[in-house]
């Protein structure tokens, strides 16, 4: 079966604690259903890095450390032309004072599928898991140092990263992301280093509990990698849990 998604605008956010409340309502009432009710966009999600979430992560890099939100929003196909409908409709809502500018932004950007997966326990296609019902997900950003590694790197985490994952208790399935090589008049281009890839894998158990077990596979698979190809070829900028919202 045909994916009907093929890509994800993807923000790691935080906002200042005496503004979150008000933020929050504004978000979920507001600014989430009227975006993700774009034609082109298939599914808006939101999750939360509690403190205990926060503590639990693997890896965050300085410029990421203090992301407090993940935000998706899956885009059909055509991309370019879902991208534009949500970036139009981003302005109107602007243009009529319905926008708050509180938001602290760590990480945003486009990004293309490259991948679904699903286990054969979740019983759904691998094309349905970010619609099937989760508690959280745990977030994977990884860049390559070296372009001409890009498919041996790909390959390690189809094969030797995400699948390993997908063994684990709770976890039920995941979609791999990349920086689009190109697309037209793209805004967010210059956002993220080419080749970065983002993996999510949706869970449908406590994230704290599989965030353990997911770390300390993420660490064998990393230490293998650096064996085979050496250990500045991939750096992992970001790896951790969120929680449903």
């Amino acid at each position: 079966m045909l994916n009907k998604i093929e890509g994800a605008f993807f923000s790691l956010s935080a906002v200042p604690a005496d503004r979150e409340d008000e933020y929050n309502l504004w978000h979920r009432l507001d600014h989430m259903p009227e975006m993700g009710s774009v034609p082109g966009v298939a599914l808006a999600s939101k999750w939360m890095a509690q403190a205990e979430h926060q503590h639990a992560r693997l890896v965050a890099h300085p410029d990421l450390v203090g992301s407090k939100y993940l935000t998706c929003y899956l885009m059909e196909r055509p991309l370019s032309r879902s991208l534009q409908a949500w970036r139009e409709h981003g302005f109107a809502l602007k243009a009529a004072s319905r926008y708050l500018g509180y938001r602290i932004s760590y990480l945003s950007g486009l990004f293309r599928l490259e991948k679904a997966y699903a286990t054969p326990r979740a019983v759904v296609a691998p094309e349905a898991i970010p619609f099937r019902p989760n508690l959280g997900v745990y977030a994977y950003i990884v860049d390559i140092g070296e372009a001409n590694l890009e498919p041996a790197v790909s390959r390690w985490i189809d094969e030797g990263c995400i699948q390993n994952i997908l063994g684990i208790e709770g976890v039920t399935g995941a979609y791999s992301f990349v920086t689009p090589s190109a697309l037209e008049e793209d805004p967010y281009a210059a956002l993220n280093p080419r080749g970065r890839r983002i993996v999510i894998w949706y869970l449908d158990r406590d994230p704290l509990k599989a965030a353990k077990e997911i770390a300390g596979r993420l660490t064998e698979t990393a230490s293998s990698f650096a064996d085979a190809f050496g250990s500045n070829v991939i750096d992992v900028a970001f790896a951790g849990p969120f929680g449903r919202m």
